[in-house]
């Protein structure tokens, strides 16, 4: 079964404070998230650190394309 983490949760982990998922959220940005019908949201851990390794990989090559001068 997959774990699940609160808003809180997934912002500790990701080092983001949580209003900035929620403002992530609501721009359709961030990682993927499971809205309950409760309205309660959750972060599936996996497609957190996914986001994660994403984002890493996007700044990387647009830091080497920036020493480098060559694009993105």
């Amino acid at each position: 079964m997959a774990e699940y983490w609160t808003t809180a949760e997934a912002a500790e982990f990701a080092h983001h404070a949580p209003g900035t998922l929620e403002y992530w959220r609501g721009q359709g940005k961030g990682p993927q998230f499971v809205k309950l019908p409760s309205g309660r949201v959750l972060y599936r851990a996996a497609d957190v650190v996914a986001w994660m390794e994403g984002e890493v990989q996007h700044f990387a090559a647009h830091e080497l394309a920036a020493w480098t001068g060559a694009a993105a």
